[in-house]
């Protein structure tokens, strides 16, 4: 069952969200922000830190943004990142690795990308994306423990 705003608030006061704004609060999601690392991946020179401060991304590329907030999804329950709709409509997207598995602690990693003939941007702070969480049927196991875990900032994975 999907977690209701009730839900959310009580995990976030609990250190479930850091830092935790009880404004982010939906029905039944939680307000994701714009936090301050980001990287584009470029032939030349691979992963390559950018400032959202002064960056106007162009179409094409991949932008990988990290959220301000850093959680802890319980064992309990696994969760899914969807893009604001405020976003899409200006052409954003965000590609793929949306699933969130028992046991993640860290930032999130977007991955988004647009289609726009025009350079957009994205600030520190702003309201990027909604995190929904589910209850388990079950118990997972041990819940995530990869690569990711603990993530802070902007991470990427460049294949050699």
């Amino acid at each position: 069952m999907a977690w209701s705003s009730t839900r959310f608030f009580e995990w976030g006061s609990q250190g479930g969200v850091e830092p935790w704004d009880p404004s982010l609060v939906n029905p039944a999601s939680l307000d994701l922000r714009v936090g301050r690392s980001a990287r584009i991946y470029t032939e030349e020179e691979g992963l390559v830190d950018v400032h959202l401060e002064r960056y106007r991304h162009p179409g094409g590329p991949v932008l990988l943004v990290a959220t301000l907030e850093w959680v802890r999804i319980p064992l309990t329950a696994a969760g899914a990142v969807r893009l604001k709709s405020s976003l899409a409509r200006l052409g954003w997207r965000l590609a793929g690795a949306e699933w969130i598995d028992p046991g993640y602690e860290g930032s999130i990693t977007l991955c988004l990308s647009h289609g726009q003939p025009e350079m957009l941007s994205l600030r520190p702070g702003q309201r990027i994306a909604q995190l929904i969480l589910w209850d388990l049927s079950g118990e997972p196991g041990p819940g995530y423990s990869g690569k990711y875990q603990a993530s802070m900032g902007a991470r990427g994975y460049v294949f050699s």
